[in-house]
């Protein structure tokens, strides 16, 4: 859901910024959403992990749409809008790292630039000129940002599982899979034109941007603040690129890519609204939003595809929680579809199991179970139907759940101080007796077990009572019951069962009554 929020946030600025600098809104803005929250970008939207893959391009976006309304020689406060993104890149991976290094750059560059003869920069606070709380304000942000670099680079050392880069060929063929993905994860199966379209586009926008440079040197600050954006796109693209390159052909049409990737056309988007060739820029917008829109149907199909597998992964997974299997079992069986990293996974489940949270969350259940039976306060989360499905029900003036055997009433029990279990239990006697006397001559009692199944270790019995009330008239009564529980989570089974043992065949009169269930 952040994934979504963040993507969604960042082409609403996007958009709300190229309408602002164009002056009024167009069709062709939809390219921003087209681009970043299309369904290609399902591994990244659902997988948790990919939250790195996701900020570095949406701070990236930020940046962007702060550097390309500077016109001359910006104020400070679009100096911190446009720093302060890139400042917190190199905190997300290491693709971040390209953000702090051209940002950096350009804001010290840009602190010793001579103030221009005609004046006044881009919305000086209080009327006051460029000066010196402005180029304090961008030579302290670039040196911040080359700082948070120097502090990521301190220390490193490469994945122990990751691949050395390939030679230069294979990492331009990693780039040119990168590049071809940009329009979306389906543009690997049309990447003979999706590649050639993204560096067209981009290598003429910048060529734009250069050329605006040279031609009007009033512009040239606005100029190179476009000129900073397309290193940092084109940097995210090339690092990871080189990062990923060992891993062979391919790997840079993997569909977590594909967002970054996105930024070389976001970016020229953009610029096409800020360069004063309205008409090209208009031209460059529709071919891009054309091409997003032909891809659409298949990153459709990838979003799609990808989302059947990973809920028929998880609803495994889910299910192997609740059948108690052990966590080393899950791992072993889930960690390719599930999460690709044994110790990490390794390490989660057991916290996710401890706080009830995942494949072990049963609030889904837990409240569909309080609505079917709202006389329960204590936490049920499943119900085993015996012969006959448990119903809510009266006996003896109290009102409680009647279980059939061999039917269960599961409660889920949280990691914590010990606790203890209360409940009264009883056979429903009209079920065996009739004006006193016995309905089935064979009736020979009714079972009552309380398991407790800790999440880790072997079940444990706390109580087991078979009542006969057909030959004691003891039994007819409801049997009240206390026992401690052990501190560790695990589940509760209460259960009815066939009186004596080798009796499952003649259950038919084996009804129970459980009620005054309280977990303290």
């Amino acid at each position: 859901m952040f994934q979504v929020l963040a993507l969604a946030g960042a082409s609403a600025l996007l958009t709300a910024t190229a309408r602002r600098l164009r002056g009024s809104g167009s069709w062709t803005d939809g390219i921003f959403a087209l681009l970043l929250l299309n369904p290609g970008h399902a591994q990244n939207l659902i997988w948790s992990f990919q939250i790195c893959f996701v900020l570095v391009p949406v701070l990236l976006a930020c940046s962007m749409a702060a550097s390309a309304g500077v016109d001359r020689l910006p104020s400070q406060r679009r100096l911190l809008a446009i720093g302060g993104p890139l400042l917190l890149g190199p905190l997300c991976s290491a693709s971040g790292v390209i953000l702090g290094l051209v940002g950096g750059a350009w804001l010290l560059l840009l602190a010793v630039r001579p103030r221009p003869v005609d004046g006044a920069g881009d919305d000086p606070p209080e009327g006051r000129a460029w000066g010196g709380r402005e180029r304090l304000t961008a030579a302290g942000l670039g040196a911040a940002n080359w700082a948070m670099v120097a502090l990521y680079l301190y220390g490193y050392h490469p994945h122990p599982t990751h691949p050395k880069p390939a030679p230069l060929p294979g990492l331009l063929q990693t780039l040119a899979e990168m590049v071809g993905i940009a329009f979306g994860a389906g543009g690997r199966w049309h990447a003979a034109w999706t590649t050639p379209l993204t560096l067209l586009l981009t290598a003429g926008t910048l060529s734009a941007a250069v050329a605006w440079w040279w031609r009007s040197p009033a512009h040239r600050v606005a100029a190179e603040a476009l000129m900073a954006s397309a290193a940092a796109a084109a940097g995210l693209v090339a690092i990871v690129s080189w990062g990923r390159s060992g891993f062979g052909t391919g790997i840079g049409f993997a569909e977590r890519y594909a967002v970054l990737s996105a930024c070389l056309i976001c970016w020229a988007c953009l610029a096409w609204c800020r360069l004063p060739w309205r008409r090209l820029g208009r031209s460059v917008q529709v071919l891009a939003i054309v091409a997003a829109l032909a891809l659409y149907p298949d990153n459709l199909v990838i979003g799609r595809d990808l989302a059947y597998e990973r809920r028929a992964d998880l609803q495994a997974l889910v299910q192997d929680a609740r059948d108690g299997m052990p966590l080393e079992a899950m791992v072993s069986r889930h960690l390719a579809g599930v999460y690709p990293a044994p110790g990490f996974f390794r390490q989660s489940l057991p916290m996710l199991r401890a706080q009830r949270l995942g494949p072990f969350s049963r609030a889904h259940d837990e409240a569909v179970l309080r609505r079917r039976f709202p006389g329960v306060t204590a936490p049920l989360v499943e119900v085993r139907d015996g012969d006959v499905p448990v119903q809510a029900g009266f006996a003896r003036g109290q009102q409680g759940l009647v279980v059939h055997a061999d039917g269960d009433l599961v409660f889920d029990v949280r990691p914590g101080p010990p606790r203890r279990l209360s409940a009264s239990f009883g056979v429903v006697t009209r079920s065996v007796l009739a004006a006193g006397a016995p309905l089935d001559p064979q009736y020979d009692g009714t079972g009552f077990l309380v398991t407790f199944r800790p999440d880790d270790g072997e079940p444990a019995v706390l109580m087991r009572r078979v009542l006969d009330p057909v030959r004691n008239r003891e039994d007819r009564a409801l049997v009240p019951f206390d026992v401690a529980l052990p501190g560790s989570g695990g589940t509760l089974v209460l259960s009815t069962r066939a009186g004596a043992p080798g009796s499952e065949a003649n259950r038919s009169s084996d009804w129970g009554l459980w009620t005054e269930i309280r977990l303290d």
